[in-house]
């Protein structure tokens, strides 16, 4: 089962992916938390919103999350040094903001 899909929000035809969540995850309410107004201020936060959340109709230890598309990280491919540095480096931000670990780099090369 695909984790994450690639849809357009009908509400406005914007480019949007959608992740799975079961219910027993903190997830949803941890980027919601993250995205914050007063976390979002932080220019280290390169967080996206969460669009929308819905239970499935179908199986109620499920959720979604609605988030904005942007792109997969190696597309287009690195093209120099610096720019797999700043990449790099924006994700060990990730372990500089109030409630993170290391562990959350594990979490993001997962998905």
């Amino acid at each position: 089962i695909y984790m994450v899909m690639d849809a357009r929000r009908t509400e406005d035809n914007s480019k949007v992916c959608i992740k799975r969540i079961t219910k027993f995850s903190n997830e949803i309410a941890i980027a919601k938390y993250l995205t914050s107004e007063e976390l979002l201020s932080d220019p280290k936060n390169h967080c996206l919103p969460v669009l929308d959340n819905f239970v499935d109709p179908e199986d109620s230890t499920i959720s979604y999350m609605v988030m904005p598309l942007l792109r997969d990280f190696s597309d287009p491919e690195f093209g120099a040094h610096g720019e797999v540095v700043d990449c790099v480096t924006q994700l060990l931000e990730v372990c500089t903001l109030p409630t993170a670990t290391p562990r959350d780099l594990l979490i993001i090369s997962r998905d």
